[in-house]
């Protein structure tokens, strides 16, 4: 197995979830879904779309059976 090494931003990105997740005693793969979640919404947030979508986070988190814990 090659080790990921932080020659890009995408992996220092998942390196940095990886610590992340290992610090929280957390899947990994939860985080990146997190943080996947949080970049959608803040593009979302920032689009000229964002006045034409009402969103109920609680929902997504519901949906997307995540905990509502910080990271």
């Amino acid at each position: 197995m090659i080790r990921a090494t932080r020659e890009t931003t995408v992996r220092q990105r998942y390196l940095d979830l990886q610590r992340a997740a290992q610090n929280s005693k957390r899947p990994t793969d939860e985080l990146i879904q997190l943080f996947a979640l949080e970049c959608f919404l803040d593009r979302l947030t920032h689009s000229r779309f964002a006045k034409h979508f009402v969103l109920n986070l609680l929902n997504i988190l519901i949906a997307g059976k995540v905990a509502i814990t910080p990271l």
